[in-house]
């Protein structure tokens, strides 16, 4: 699978790469690269030879990029425009990271998949061999042009949606303005026909607050519960009764999405925002990933999800950059504690809870 366009302006190992620059930067230990906001890092950036540079690069790659960091699609979800430390706690993981440059894994797996593609070719035997070499040929070919659109037009309409938010969020400051809502956030727990109303003068801000909070307050309480799978009527149904052989031994079974065993620490994240507490090497834990979270896979060492099939973008993403991965795995962010072992086998579709936190 081609490169994204979340790939290309990270990091070479030791190295930050912004705007087709080159630095080196400290975010080991308690060094101010690692511990500080934006804003006191780019003070103190700027008191020394290379820092100018540095800060120009990341702000003009911020700006270019500020529609990205959120972790779905719904408005609701901040993205890099709304808070820079976003944009910089992605880049200090990577510069903190000991792992493989993406850019290093992105060259082997298009050096693995060239070399499969030509043993596949030299393969065919027969009177249509030629034929069906042709064939396999544009296939490949177009592949890698179509592969690549899964995560690349997410780039692009992602700007859409990050528009839409600031367009909601100024309805939000209007609302706040007139007294309809105590926080300008308040608006994304407002149907339209809500905030038309607010506007207009015709929604309290007593029953808009009570709507807000109420709203809220659901949503809150569903973030770190998994939907069901199916619906009976209005009640979920449950389609097993009783767990597996596997799941009474304490083996949580789900799809095997890509190969390769690890055993390492658990690091369950519900929001993108927290990927900079991932450290190289853990399984990520999750409900499910979009492209913002691409900058994680090359310092993880597996991943295990709770919704999605084998072409989700978490498990396209895994098989790319060779890291087993498990998906459809029922509640794994509340079954499997973080910080606990598990050994992860992506070509069986366990996981084994091995040790507790």
């Amino acid at each position: 699978m081609a490169a994204n366009r979340y790939h290309r302006s990270w990091l070479a190992k030791g190295t930050l790469n912004l705007g087709g620059k080159s630095f080196q930067i400290d975010c080991s230990g308690d060094s101010l690269a690692q511990s500080a906001s934006w804003a006191e890092f780019r003070a103190a950036a700027m008191c020394v030879p290379e820092g100018p540079s540095l800060v120009s690069a990341f702000e003009v790659f911020w700006h270019n990029h500020r529609h990205l960091g959120s972790a779905y699609k719904d408005l609701i979800w901040p993205r890099w425009g709304d808070d820079v430390d976003g944009c910089f706690a992605a880049v200090k993981g990577y510069a903190a990271s000991e792992s493989i440059s993406p850019i290093v894994v992105n060259a082997r797996s298009a050096q693995a998949r060239r070399q499969a593609q030509q043993e596949i070719l030299a393969s065919l035997r027969g009177p249509a061999a030629g034929v069906r070499r042709s064939i396999l040929k544009w296939l490949f070919r177009y592949n890698e042009i179509y592969m690549s659109v899964r995560d690349n037009h997410r780039y692009y309409v992602d700007r859409n949606w990050y528009e839409l938010r600031r367009i909601y969020l100024s309805y939000g400051d209007r609302l706040v303005e007139k007294g309809v809502l105590a926080g300008r956030d308040d608006v994304f727990f407002l149907g339209s026909a809500e905030v038309e109303a607010g506007l207009a003068g015709s929604l309290t801000g007593t029953e808009a607050g009570w709507r807000v909070s109420v709203r809220r307050n659901v949503w809150q309480t569903t973030l770190h519960l998994q939907g069901p799978k199916f619906l009976k009527g209005w009640a979920p149904f449950v389609d097993r009764a009783h767990a597996t052989p596997a799941e009474a031994e304490g083996t949580l079974v789900g799809i095997a999405a890509s190969p390769g065993t690890a055993t390492e620490v658990a690091r369950v994240v519900y929001d993108v925002r927290q990927l900079s507490e991932v450290k190289d090497g853990e399984i990520l834990v999750t409900r499910q990933t979009d492209p913002s979270w691409t900058t994680v896979f090359g310092r993880i060492g597996g991943l295990v999800l709770e919704t999605g099939g084998v072409l989700s973008h978490g498990t396209s993403s895994c098989r790319e950059y060779g890291l087993p991965c498990v998906t459809a795995v029922e509640n794994a962010t509340a079954k499997i504690p973080n910080g606990s072992e598990v050994a992860l086998v992506g070509s069986e579709g366990t996981v084994r809870i091995l040790s507790a936190a």
